[in-house]
């Protein structure tokens, strides 16, 4: 997909804008989680991961749906609107 957007052909100048694309999001104050429709790929920031306290085995591990799993034990509707509240207040973390 690089590829066909800016027309690359290098592997090191793939590897040059997937680590600036990586940057970028990581550098979102914001929690990001992103997947594809099929959950088959999974992209994340630190703050995603502060947020919702997920342990470095976890993100580690090249099984992604492991970090699903853990998610869904973390996230009851009312943790989920206890830590937005309190992001939205400013009371980080």
């Amino acid at each position: 997909m690089i590829k066909k957007v800016f027309g690359l052909s290098k592997v090191s100048d793939k590897q040059e804008l997937e680590s600036i694309i990586y940057s970028i999001i990581d550098s979102i104050p914001s929690a990001l989680l992103i997947t594809e429709k099929m959950m088959r790929y999974l992209v994340f920031n630190n703050t995603f991961i502060q947020f919702w306290q997920i342990p470095e085995e976890i993100i580690k591990t090249p099984e992604k749906e492991k970090i699903f799993a853990y998610l869904d034990t973390r996230i009851k509707t009312e943790l989920f609107f206890e830590k937005t509240n309190d992001y939205l207040k400013g009371n980080r973390f």
